[in-house]
């Protein structure tokens, strides 16, 4: 059964991507957008929307949480899903300078 779930979750992601599919699905209404303090005290963007089980996505490199907009649709009518932007990135606060000894 979880094998069949996370199938249908892959192609019901492919389908977004391929559709075009965005938040127009998902209004911007029916997100929210929390500022959440890191424990250094750096202010981190998250975007949540949706119902059920918490789905936590992270985007790579240097993007942001936009370019989980197209699979939210897909996510949030299974999920409670909540993409964050790295610190630096997006809506995210930067740390403070440091180095590596």
């Amino acid at each position: 059964m979880i094998f069949g779930a996370g199938r249908m979750i892959v192609c019901c992601a492919i389908v977004a991507v391929t559709s075009g599919a965005g938040l127009e699905l998902l209004g911007e209404s029916e997100t929210s957008i929390a500022h959440i303090p890191s424990t250094d005290g750096t202010d981190i963007e998250v975007e949540c929307g949706g119902a059920g089980p918490n789905l936590v996505i992270v985007h790579g490199g240097t993007g942001d949480r936009s370019r989980w907009k197209p699979l939210f649709p897909c996510f949030a009518s299974h999920f409670t899903v909540c993409a964050m932007d790295r610190r630096g990135r997006g809506g995210s606060g930067d740390s403070a300078d440091y180095s590596l000894q």
